[in-house]
């Protein structure tokens, strides 16, 4: 069977839109394949002793996919000597709930080049513990990513590009060996790093992977990552020979223990963040974090929960909210609003549902209900529209749900005078279907 064919193969067990994206495959109207938030949103979570009731929580909430780290130096203090237990563990309760698992393999292990992995004696270890790796928590739904922040390190400092080309290569390699399926992707970065992807995609880098992993931190509002991914692509679209890995977002999240980011904010710029991806193609969000199980304020406050007592913040209530308005509906398109306007259309079961936000402005638009039309906001709680035939709402940077047919007659104020002729065409040609 040639290589070409197991990778089709491989995309398709992992879920069937990214075959048709990696492969180019798009409709003849040049349009991505119907997409699903429920198969698409996933999130971080930390490695427990007792691993059933977190699993329990993950499912119940709504996610699909869950990311977790396995550490080299935790499986192999011994050389040689592999002990896979606790990731076992968890890793059968994620299978029994039915979900689909991101694996990270990474960590340096100071038994290899003094800790390095930039030495061949070290990255030899490091292909055959994951090999290891395979074997032992392989599965029908798996990615495995291969290490975490390449170009920022851990104890040991960063790789160079050229090194961790070479290790990756070496991964892949013994990675499907055991499993001539599995689909590999590049450890997601800290931050866009466009120069450490371009030299590392130079040294050959995409020859060994299905995926390219990003993660996009950053404190500017989620929409300023479009532009980001528009740069990663091309980067992929030039150096890729033959089948193009997919871009997929691996741990972004905003932590309520940032400066300026509330608990309410972290919960806006989530469903923001996820809806701006999912627009853009990305077939795989991973928000960081579940719920972090260590002391750091800063991490801890990336969780949608309370570590300890499991107590919900805004942002998982906006997250199961999310999950049960659009979870299951297709998406459709984005938008074309003016600047500073954003909005993303799905439809379930012949019912159409908008999302409609602003970033940097507040202005109100005007909507023309066809039929009834119901109204949330992020965190679920329904929204009294008045007005009957025509309704006002003003839109901020707190998504707003629609469920229900509805148009959009106009915007009223604060927008410069630049945009009031363009907003007018493109909310009128969006009424009328048109977009």
């Amino acid at each position: 069977m040639s290589s070409g064919v197991r990778h089709l193969r491989a995309l398709a067990v992992l879920f069937v839109w990214v075959l048709s994206c990696v492969c180019g495959a798009r409709r003849s109207d040049g349009e991505l394949p119907a997409l699903r938030l429920a198969d698409a949103f996933g999130v971080d979570i930390p490695v427990l002793e007792n691993s059933s009731d977190l699993a329990d929580r993950v499912a119940k909430a709504g996610f699909r996919w869950v990311r977790l780290r396995v550490l080299w130096k935790d499986v192999e203090s011994e050389k040689g000597v592999y002990r896979f237990e606790k990731y076992a563990a968890l890793v059968r309760e994620l299978d029994r709930r039915r979900l689909k698992v991101v694996l990270v393999l990474g960590g340096s292990n100071s038994l290899y080049g003094g800790g390095s992995v930039a030495g061949e004696e070290a990255r030899t270890a490091f292909g055959e513990f994951c090999a290891a790796a395979v074997r032992q928590l392989r599965g029908k739904w798996r990615l495995w990513e291969v290490w975490d922040r390449p170009n920022v390190g851990g104890e040991f400092g960063p790789l160079k590009p050229s090194e961790y080309a070479l290790l990756l290569q070496e991964a892949s390699r013994r990675i499907k060996e055991v499993d001539r399926g599995a689909l590999v992707s590049s450890g997601a970065l800290s931050g866009v790093d466009l120069e450490y992807l371009r030299e590392a995609f130079a040294r050959g880098l995409l020859g060994s992977v299905d995926a390219v992993a990003v993660q996009p931190m950053r404190s500017e509002p989620p929409e300023s990552v479009l532009s980001d991914l528009s740069r990663i692509r091309e980067l992929v679209d030039r150096f890729a020979r033959g089948s193009k890995p997919f871009v997929w977002v691996a741990g972004w999240g905003y932590s309520s223990n940032w400066s300026g980011v509330s608990e309410d904010l972290q919960a806006w710029y989530l469903v923001r963040s996820v809806l701006v991806c999912l627009s853009e193609g990305v077939p795989l969000i991973v928000w960081h974090c579940f719920a972090w199980s260590g002391k750091d304020a800063v991490e801890s406050g990336f969780g949608l929960v309370r570590w300890g007592n499991w107590e919900p913040k805004a942002a998982y209530n906006a997250a199961v909210h999310l999950l049960s308005v659009v979870g299951g509906a297709t998406f459709r398109r984005r938008m074309e609003l003016p600047k500073g306007l954003h909005g993303v259309v799905f439809d379930r079961d012949g019912k159409q549902i908008t999302v409609l936000w602003s970033s940097g402005v507040r202005t109100r638009v005007v909507l023309v209900p066809k039929g009834k039309l119901d109204a949330y906001d992020a965190l679920g709680r329904q929204i009294q529209l008045e007005g009957g035939q025509r309704v006002a709402v003003e839109l901020t940077d707190r998504p707003l749900f629609l469920v229900g047919r509805v148009a959009l007659e106009g915007v009223e104020g604060l927008f410069g005078s630049e945009y009031s002729k363009n907003a007018s065409k493109l909310l009128t040609s969006w009424a009328e279907g048109r977009i």
